[in-house]
């Protein structure tokens, strides 16, 4: 049981570290994005989320992950029109946020009780603020994008 519960873990951790990365990248690479600041908050979140697991993981008696789960590929979010970018940025953001917030909900019956208990009343509340901001940022933009 422990065995299959330090993979799920390391599962959400290098899902959390890939986020994380993600996030980091995009605001060393347009340091004059106009949602930079938020992008350095969702980057911290993530940071944080993945700083828990690894915790838990070393109350486990296991060692961490390091290791992103994958790198995704910000060419073609970079590319293209600028007036566009943030717009792109975000719908790109919003499918990571997606992907981590399933990834922790189709995680729950894998895991022993005291990391249940973590990922329901600690990670996934603080995944869906996360996905919420990414969300509400893309929404507040689509009319801007729209009237254009």
């Amino acid at each position: 049981m422990t065995k299959d519960v330090i993979s799920v873990l390391n599962s959400l951790l290098m899902e959390e570290i890939t986020a994380a990365e993600a996030y980091k990248r995009v605001v060393e690479r347009l340091p004059n994005l106009d949602i930079k600041a938020e992008l350095e908050e969702l980057h911290i979140a993530h940071s944080k989320r993945a700083q828990k697991l690894k915790r838990r993981l070393r109350e486990l008696s296991s060692t961490p992950s390091s290791h992103i789960s994958r790198r995704p590929s910000m060419d073609l979010v970079l590319s293209g029109a600028a007036d566009e970018l943030s717009m792109r940025v975000l719908l790109f953001f919003e499918n990571l946020e997606n992907s981590v917030l399933s990834l922790y909900e189709s995680s729950l019956s894998e895991l022993d009780n005291l990391s249940l208990s973590m990922v329901q009343s600690d990670l996934i509340p603080d995944q869906d603020v996360t996905h919420n901001v990414v969300y509400t940022l893309k929404s507040g933009m689509a009319p801007l994008a729209k009237s254009a």
